[in-house]
């Protein structure tokens, strides 16, 4: 059961990607237009660049990892047990030493190509909503140096300026919420069906464990199953949970800044913008599962009800 979920999840994932493959490039392309308006900025700018680039330097590592774990899993479960690493009947005779080898064979590719897809296509959508954590961190920033101007150069022809300037700051801001619904809208459907399947992954892989009687690589096979869903999951719901504390982080920046040497207007248009930074955007699914720490310990409570369901049906 918990084999035949994840299959069908890469599968789905695989089908998502392929019909919303438009707008993922689109969502890419777009980062890369960000990303050129800060990498020559000051050195505070570059810091968060690099700091966002470790983080996701090491959720691309970890995603790897357990990409490698699962796959070596599955292959020595597959020769220890003398049987197939998947099971499934087959229009020819595959108990010969032939016939073994070619369905072995093909099976270790297929899974080396599943997985393979999997990793490459998850690691691409963790980086788009990290990406855009990170744009409204550097926006908040942005918006922290206001006023700084008139330290520097004096008031004295800075004001056009410094008006010009909000003006573009509260043009960017609005994009990235309209960037952050339109991202939310696109991956409704892949939150969904990920928050199914891990509920169903993690329960029924620790029922399996439970089941192994002493079987070790059984055992193995099936801990990374649960593990690697239960990342999955992490990162999402730890990235939405990013997105949620950076855009907040505009109306502290606002505050910070050096609003009292500017004027009547300004004041009043950055006091605009504060109200509407007070409320953080939120990834929400469907209008029901924020992408918070609160839905991640939603579903392992869920996982964890449908595990001790399994368990009462079999004493």
């Amino acid at each position: 059961m918990c084999i035949l979920t994840a299959l069908i999840a890469v599968l789905a994932k695989r089908w998502f990607c392929q019909f919303y493959v438009d707008d993922l490039i689109k969502f890419v392309e777009q980062h890369c237009v960000g990303f050129e308006l800060y990498r020559y900025r000051e050195q505070q700018f570059v810091q968060q660049l690099l700091s966002y680039y470790r983080l996701e330097s090491v959720i691309v590592y970890t995603a790897r990892i357990l990409g490698t774990l699962i796959f070596a899993g599955l292959i020595f479960h597959g020769l220890l047990s003398d049987g197939f690493i998947l099971r499934a009947k087959y229009p020819f005779q595959a108990d010969t030493f032939i016939g073994y080898g070619v369905v072995f064979c093909s099976q270790i590719i297929f899974i080396w190509h599943t997985l393979l897809s999997i990793v490459v296509l998850e690691v691409c959508c963790f980086q788009i909503i990290s990406q855009l954590s990170l744009h409204f961190q550097l926006l908040s920033i942005d918006f922290a140096s206001i006023g700084n101007e008139f330290l520097v150069h004096g008031p004295l022809g800075q004001g056009e300026a410094v008006v010009d300037r909000i003006r573009k700051l509260v043009l960017r801001h609005q994009y990235l919420l309209e960037f952050g619904n339109q991202v939310t809208e696109v991956f409704n459907m892949n939150f969904m069906g990920l928050f199914v399947a891990s509920v169903i992954m993690i329960c029924t892989s620790a029922f399996e464990v439970l089941l192994a009687k002493g079987n070790v690589m059984l055992i193995f096979r099936f801990v990374v199953l649960g593990l690697s869903s239960f990342y999955q999951i992490l990162i999402w719901c730890f990235l939405g949970d990013l997105v949620a504390q950076k855009s907040s982080s505009i109306c502290d920046a606002i505050a910070s800044c050096n609003w009292t040497v500017l004027d009547t207007r300004q004041k009043k248009d950055l006091s605009f913008i504060m109200m509407r930074a007070q409320k953080p955007f939120i990834i929400n699914v469907y209008r029901m599962f924020p992408l918070t720490y609160e839905t991640f310990l939603m579903i392992l409570s869920r996982a964890y009800s449908a595990f001790t369901v399994l368990m009462e049906m079999i004493e």
